[in-house]
């Protein structure tokens, strides 16, 4: 997924399913509100 958004390692490596597919599933969905909300980060 791309995003706008300037993610830490962790979180890219999160979207990119190191957790599993529910973990990359909920990083996707927290991305979409931040971008919808104008957000450049996003921090855990």
């Amino acid at each position: 997924m791309e995003t706008n958004m300037k993610l830490t390692e962790e979180q890219e490596a999160i979207l990119n399913g190191s957790q599993g597919e529910t973990m990359a599933k909920v990083m996707k969905t927290l991305i979409r509100y931040g971008e919808i909300f104008g957000a450049e980060t996003w921090f855990l």
